[in-house]
């Protein structure tokens, strides 16, 4: 592959060079490649980082995890892995159509607010920082700056299959949000929702869609989804969550209206258990964003419990279940 880019581009090979040397060598380029050493490989994210953090752009085989970094996709262009003509053509657009610095810049400074939140993550997780910690911890995730709602994949990058599992539904205009991790896993879980509310609430967002990655999702999801909305912008001002599963149904719920729209049949009621799936209004957001994580009663205080402990909670669930 080094030997096909010799015959169509000045390409220059450093080795044992370090340090001042290195850096230099790379500000002098107009592109940096990155190649797998084997195949199947990870993105090699130091080593591409280090060039964007000297402004230069990079041209990179595509690699398995490449999407689990999405404030690389607009200074790295990637390739077939193993192509060489994919690698040329992306090499002649990479010298044709040059990255603004500008947008190294902003990939920059994403990266680098996605790292201290891995950080502040791991340390929470083992109980290096307190709970109570994570209301501190600035999200990294990025909607546009008018927006009023926000569609969010809650998911684990630890649990590969898991997140992979979901990614092949290829659900759209959904971002991923590696959630919180803490011992025991309901208050990891409660976490991440409560983060994603106070961060919905500080960007004005009004209405919050939330999927976890274990949902196995029907093929008309999305237009049943379309029909939800629609549903619930007709209905503004008289609800607060809309439940996609009802998971458990409290003895002492009551039904508050049932009505047909287009097809699907919407229960509302004042109690609700489940999150894998639901979409919350600014109301139950801010019920959530004031979730107590201290509290260490499982039978009350999981997020969803939590939730169905407040009264006049207007709950709005599809029959059949959304997915």
């Amino acid at each position: 592959m080094l030997e096909a880019l010799q015959q169509r581009f000045n390409v220059q090979f450093v080795s044992e060079v370090y340090g001042p040397d290195m850096m230099k060598a790379i500000r002098q380029a107009k592109v940096v490649i990155n190649l797998h050493y084997y195949e199947n490989a990870l993105l090699e994210t130091p080593r591409i980082q280090e060039s964007l953090s000297l402004g230069v752009p990079v041209v990179s085989e595509s690699a398995q995890d490449q999407y689990d970094y999405p404030e690389l996709a607009d200074v790295v262009r990637f390739f077939e892995q193993g192509s060489i003509s994919a690698m040329i053509q992306a090499v002649e657009n990479a010298l044709q159509n040059q990255v603004p610095p500008e947008s190294i810049t902003r990939s920059i400074k994403r990266s680098a607010q996605r790292f201290a939140f891995m950080f502040d993550r791991f340390l929470v997780a083992m109980g290096f920082l307190s709970a109570d910690y994570a209301k501190e911890m600035e999200l990294p995730l990025e909607f546009p700056p008018s927006a009023s709602d926000a569609q969010i994949v809650l998911s684990l990058p630890e649990t590969v299959a898991r997140r992979r599992a979901f990614q092949s539904q290829h659900l759209g205009n959904y971002i991923v949000f590696d959630g919180i991790r803490r011992l025991p896993g309901w208050v990891g879980c409660g976490l991440s929702h409560s983060s994603l509310a106070r961060y919905a609430l500080k960007r004005g967002i009004h209405r919050l869609t939330i999927i976890e990655d274990d949902a196995i999702l029907p093929s008309n999801f999305e237009g049943n989804m379309s029909i939800v909305n629609e549903y619930l912008d007709m209905h503004e001002g008289q609800w607060d969550i809309f439940v996609g599963v009802m998971a458990s149904l409290h003895p002492e719920a009551k039904i508050l209206s049932v009505e047909t729209f287009k097809g699907i049949r919407f229960v509302t009621l004042d109690k609700m258990v489940s999150m894998v799936c639901n979409i919350y209004h600014e109301s139950a957001l801010r019920l959530i964003a004031s979730w107590d994580p201290t509290d260490l009663d499982v039978q009350h205080n999981t997020i969803d419990r939590y939730l169905e402990r407040q009264s006049g909670l207007r709950v709005i669930v599809s029959l059949p279940f959304l997915y």
